[in-house]
């Protein structure tokens, strides 16, 4: 187990389930008021430390992308390290560039983009932020292709502006 999933690196929360414990969790709202509990979990620093106690159901159930292929034979577990540490690497890369930053504030980095979607059209807004804007653009695209489970492809400003990098940044 990686832990990609419970540090905050790939989530902001995970679903509650009505049979699910909360005395362990830090439990929260979403803006619809279904009830969430907050990533990073308290219970993980380098592992999961509720392993083997009764963990939220969406701990027991979840498997990214990576983990299912391996699963499935598709790849081998060399393979599934490499793009875990790849993954770890790359998350450190973007947390460097947020200020007293944890992993609870990497998805909201992943957000910096659409944040502001109308300062991209600014030559020198992507020329301050170019470095940012290309870690945020490989973040988003990593966790789609290997850690989310049913990611749709997002166009958009950031592949316009992706595409035409080399003229702009």
């Amino acid at each position: 187990m990686c832990g990609l999933c419970c540090n905050g690196s790939l989530f902001k929360t995970a679903k509650l389930y009505d049979t699910d414990n909360t005395d362990l969790i830090e439990v929260t709202d979403d803006k619809n008021g279904e009830a969430r509990f907050r990533l990073p979990c308290k219970n993980f620093s380098t592992k999961c430390e509720i392993y083997d106690k009764e963990r939220p159901r969406t701990c027991v159930q979840f498997k990214c992308k990576t983990l299912i292929r391996f699963e499935n034979g598709k790849i081998s577990h060399k393979r599934a390290l490499e793009i875990i540490s790849q993954m770890q690497v790359l998350v450190r890369k973007v947390l460097e560039t947020i200020p007293n930053g944890d992993n609870a504030a990497i998805v909201s980095v992943s957000n910096f983009v659409k944040d502001h979607k109308m300062d991209m059209l600014d030559l020198s807004f992507r020329r301050q932020n170019g470095q940012k804007i290309l870690l945020v653009h490989k973040y988003r695209k990593m966790v789609k292709k290997h850690f989310i489970v049913g990611t749709k492809a997002r166009n958009g400003i950031l592949s316009r502006v992706l595409k035409n990098r080399d003229q702009s940044l």
